[in-house]
């Protein structure tokens, strides 16, 4: 096994390590200072930065272990480099933010490696049983990072129910994994996809594969396993809050692309139902539930899900044209989520988060260039043209209609237009209720600023130059299938 290939999993494990030396021996002082050190978060800005380089100039793309534990190509690449990069966007956003809240940089920094020594695992390997190890070694972390801030009790009334329903879900995944390997003898995914032809009429199979698209499910808080989405959310520090919406989702998509269309594609009708009714559940429910919502975290949550319906929806048509409508779709996830926490972390009155939609009240006249930006962001994240949020899920509708599902695509069209109000009635606070005044802004330039203008520049990149996004895209979908 040639040791270039998993460099950046001996990074960050070499990175981990010397965390915890420093944790345990050198940061005595650290805990006495009222505003504690966050010197860690610069050597963890540098790793994030300069690993990708390594996926370039040292790692091997095309790459197969000899016991086939793992996989890597160019789509798996890919997904690691997005798994870095929201990483580093999380960590710049969150160091200031630590401060305020008094946490510790070094522990924080430490958890954060750990999940993504997981995720990177996750998105390369192909064996059931690195597969469970992997998600185990972030769920573990993202229970830690939930209940992260001891001084609240909502954070760990939230790890708390976050871990128990995790531990559920970790064992539906391994007896769906279970159910599997009785019949094939084998965790490998190429074994697996060799031998499912014989296991066409055999219950017990589906079982496992029913078990392990509920675990994944779960994990990506589709409906109808979100019921801990918005809890965990609501709870959470808000960098830890930023980590869950944009890391974790590229590794489990990225492993679900590689189970569903490659090693279980014979049983393409079975899992595509799944992913049909998981997807209209998550629409339908993420769209009605965030109508009544008066809290901004719980919104997003809502939003989350209504998000990753529109994702599983493009799984199910098994296509080229999903895995483009997915993949783009997901970038444009990425960067519009960015943005939109860039700004929640930049609104700060003192060290008070701005939880309920009323508090964004008259923000326009406090920072217009701010609201602009951010209602452009929702005016995106809703879908209305010509934004790049409508194009991804434009792209969405026509792997439906491929499909000649052409009533679910107008019911889709449909729900999504009622889905809009939500956007709607935040930028509506901004400009025209009056009932609050605690809207503060910082006037020096902040980190989260960099990534804010950063993202919606991509985002206007998009409108002018469009052709490059979807290169990216096609290349993705012809090198999966």
């Amino acid at each position: 096994m040639a040791e270039s290939s998993f460099i950046l999993e001996y990074i960050f494990s070499i990175y981990a390590f010397c965390l915890v030396i420093y944790i345990s021996f050198l940061s005595k002082k650290e805990y006495s200072l009222p505003v504690f050190s966050s010197s860690t978060n610069n050597y963890s800005q540098i790793i994030l930065i300069f690993t990708p380089i390594s996926l370039i100039f040292l790692d091997n793309v095309a790459y197969v272990s000899l016991s086939c534990c793992f996989l890597k190509d160019y789509f798996s690449t890919f997904f690691q480099v997005l798994v870095l990069f929201c990483s580093l966007l999380t960590i710049i956003a969150s160091k200031k933010y630590l401060s305020l809240r008094y946490c510790f940089q070094s522990e924080y920094d430490f958890l954060i490696m750990l999940a993504i020594l997981g995720l990177l695992l996750l998105c390369t390997t192909s064996n059931l049983l690195i597969v469970y190890l992997a998600i185990e070694l972030q769920s573990l972390v993202f229970y830690t990072l939930t209940s992260f801030q001891n001084n609240s009790e909502f954070s760990g009334e939230a790890g708390l129910k976050y871990f128990i329903l995790g531990s559920f879900s970790s064992g539906f995944l391994l007896f769906g994994f279970s159910q599997i390997y009785l019949f094939t003898s084998s965790w490998s995914f190429e074994n697996i996809q060799r031998l499912t032809y014989i296991f066409n009429d055999v219950p017990p199979f589906f079982w496992g594969i029913l078990l392990l698209s509920v675990a994944l499910f779960f994990k990506q808080g589709a409906a109808p396993f979100h019921l801990w989405l918005c809890d965990v959310y609501e709870g959470s520090m808000l960098s830890v809050t930023m980590f869950f919406v944009l890391v974790p989702k590229s590794a489990i998509f990225c492993l679900i692309t590689k189970l569903f269309f490659i090693t279980l594609s014979f049983y393409y009708n079975f899992w595509s139902n799944l992913c049909f009714f998981c997807g209209f559940s998550s629409i339908l429910i993420g769209n009605i539930s965030a109508l009544y919502q008066k809290k901004l975290k719980r919104l997003i949550a809502f939003s989350a899900i209504t998000h990753t319906g529109f994702i599983l929806l493009a799984f199910c048509c098994f296509s080229i044209i999903s895995i483009k409508s997915f993949s783009f779709y997901f970038i444009m996830y990425i960067m519009m989520n960015a943005a939109l926490f860039c700004v929640i972390i930049t609104s700060f009155y003192k060290q008070d988060f701005l939880k309920y939609l009323i508090n964004w009240s008259n923000l326009s006249k406090r920072n217009i260039i701010i609201t602009l930006i951010f209602s452009i962001i929702l005016f995106s994240t809703a879908g209305i043209p010509p934004l790049s949020g409508f194009y991804s899920k434009f792209l969405v509708f026509i792997s439906l209609l491929q499909q000649n599902w052409i009533i679910v695509t107008a019911l889709l069209t449909l729900i999504s237009c009622v889905g809009c109000y939500f956007y709607i009635r935040l930028i509506k606070t901004f400009f025209f209720m009056n009932k609050n005044n605690n809207i503060w802004m910082s006037l020096k330039k902040e980190p989260t600023e960099i990534i804010l203008s950063s993202s919606f520049l991509f985002i206007s990149f998009y409108l002018v130059f469009p052709n490059t996004v979807i290169l990216l895209t096609e290349f993705l979908s012809l090198s999966i299938l």
